[in-house]
């Protein structure tokens, strides 16, 4: 094993079957999600409670989605994303929206997305929850 191939960390892809089933996709996705944190915590600097708090953000979201039936975090739709966040007070949202946003920049750079569900996603709205009564 060449000297890059030990600091190259290897990201394997989940097929759409694998990722439904709940505990095989629930693992990749913490994996992502430990992964995502440490990139952040070397490019941003390491802060013990930034990182709980980027963890617990996206574990939220997972949670939230697998709870609704949703495809998962890896998976999320924009409209999926919206309505979680709709759900959240004001300055919750902010971070979330940030969080989110910076995860699937994450992941479109890995490869594992072609997209960010997180790019349009709209704070404050006046009208919350009332979109998402067709998704859940």
């Amino acid at each position: 094993m060449s000297a890059h191939e030990q600091d190259t960390i290897k990201v394997w892809f989940a097929r759409p079957q694998d990722t439904r089933d709940a505990e095989a996709g629930a693992g990749f996705c913490d994996d992502l999600i430990e992964r995502f944190v440490d990139v952040v915590s070397f490019h941003h600097g390491f802060d013990p409670a930034k990182c709980a708090e980027r963890r617990d953000a996206l574990r939220a979201v997972r949670t939230w989605l697998q709870a609704r039936g949703g495809w998962g975090l890896l998976n999320a739709s924009s409209a999926e994303l919206q309505c979680f966040v709709e759900e959240l007070a004001q300055q919750e949202q902010i971070a979330a929206a940030e969080v989110l946003r910076e995860f699937y920049t994450y992941l479109r750079t890995l490869g594992i997305r072609r997209d960010n569900p997180a790019v349009g996603l709209t704070l404050h709205r006046e009208t919350r929850g009332l979109s998402c009564t067709a998704i859940a």
